[in-house]
């Protein structure tokens, strides 16, 4: 009874209109996806459109409603589909191998882009002539940091994620000697100075400070001022001050408790690396008699301690540095030619659209084969009849 049911199911599942379905939903998706790109930039589409399950609506009465689903969901609907497909045709016998190898091929996509939206991350390290980075900084996320001061030479930070900070109210720690409540969040804000506000219970910068919520930066060089309102309290759970740390207030701020100083501010959000790169050298070659960039690249030193690699990498166009999972691309300049910007990215699914490419690749010619054999016995068959 229980197979009869699953049986009944997965050919449901199956079903070739579902698979039109959602085609035509990733088409509309895509089609949408591309005009919003004028209002909201490409960040805030692929976020919006194709790294969630619905697209939502805002409709200013404080609440959002789901008006068409993301290219999660499609996908996730798309994986089942094909699955079902396999299972109930058995695409993976012998005279349907290769229909079955193109199926697994598209499930692999799909994984594939699944992993690159939950896992991947997309920074930028800046690194002048002569300098060494240890860290990338994402262009889009921040967090908020307090730093302390161990030594002459050593410093340690607390770090709070603005994700963390967007779903909490309360900010607690083992490691943190004191408690952060959230009193407001704007993911991106108007700051303005003023005199005649009543800001007498704010610390710090924050007391001549005037904060709106701004519309979210839709372009790729503008910076959202993430800003939060908090109030800082002592383990005895007494109040050390209400503080405003904003990312557009561009200096850190000092709190003290325990006769500890502790250095807050916002930033971008830093991803430290197991090992050091260092530019030696960065070149920028424009065509004769035109500002038009022809060639820039970047000379760089890695050393890991950990492994003992050390050696000199040429990063240009085209042509990265791939290392531990990690890939860096000669991106960006600045500063009179001393500084380079390399986008790095970290993708840990990178293989699985290559991998499901040549599946589907060798699915396509081994189902030409299987039918070409068939129609070649068929018509041996014929002439000795």
């Amino acid at each position: 009874m229980l197979n009869q049911i699953l049986s009944k199911v997965m050919v449901r599942l199956s079903s070739l209109k579902i698979t039109v379905v959602c085609l035509f939903s990733l088409f509309v998706l895509v089609f949408v996806g591309t005009l919003a790109q004028v209002s909201y930039g490409i960040y805030q589409t692929q976020q919006r459109f194709f790294l969630s399950a619905f697209v939502w609506f805002d409709t200013g009465l404080g609440f959002s409603i789901p008006i068409m689903p993301g290219a999660e969901l499609i996908g996730s609907i798309m994986i089942i589909n094909l699955v079902a497909a396999i299972w109930t045709r058995n695409l993976l016998s012998v005279k349907k191998l290769g229909l079955g190898l193109m199926h697994v091929g598209m499930i692999l996509l799909l994984v594939g882009a699944w992993i690159t939206s939950a896992a991947g991350i997309e920074s930028q390290m800046a690194i002048k002539e002569g300098q060494t980075a240890t860290y990338s900084e994402s262009s889009r996320v921040n967090e908020l940091v307090f730093e302390s001061s161990l030594n002459e030479t050593q410093n340690k930070e607390y770090v709070i994620s603005q994700d963390y900070l967007e779903k909490n109210t309360l900010v607690e720690d083992i490691q943190l000697p004191f408690t952060i409540k959230l009193l407001k969040v704007w993911p991106n804000a108007w700051l303005r100075r003023t005199s005649d506000l009543d800001n007498s219970q704010v610390k710090g910068l924050g007391q001549s400070i005037s904060v709106a919520p701004k519309p979210l930066a839709t372009q790729d060089n503008e910076l959202n001022f993430f800003t939060v309102k908090i109030e800082i309290l002592n383990k005895e759970g007494g109040s050390e001050g209400i503080w405003i740390v904003s990312r557009g207030l561009g200096a850190k701020q000092t709190v003290i408790i325990d006769d500890v100083s502790y250095d807050m501010s916002i930033r971008s959000e830093r991803y430290y690396y197991p090992f050091t790169i260092k530019l030696k050298d960065f070149t920028h070659d424009v065509y004769p008699g035109t500002q038009i960039p022809k060639n820039f690249s970047s000379l760089v030193e890695l050393n890991d301690s950990e492994t003992g690699e050390n050696r000199d990498v040429l990063v240009y166009m085209n042509h990265p540095l791939r290392y531990r999972g990690h890939t860096f691309f000669q991106a960006s300049y600045g500063e009179n030619n001393t500084l380079s910007v390399l986008q790095v990215v970290k993708n840990p699914g990178w293989t699985l659209p290559y991998a499901s490419c040549l599946m589907i690749s060798f699915g396509l010619c081994l189902h030409f084969l299987i039918k070409l054999a068939a129609f070649s016995n068929r018509q041996r068959k014929k002439v000795k009849g």
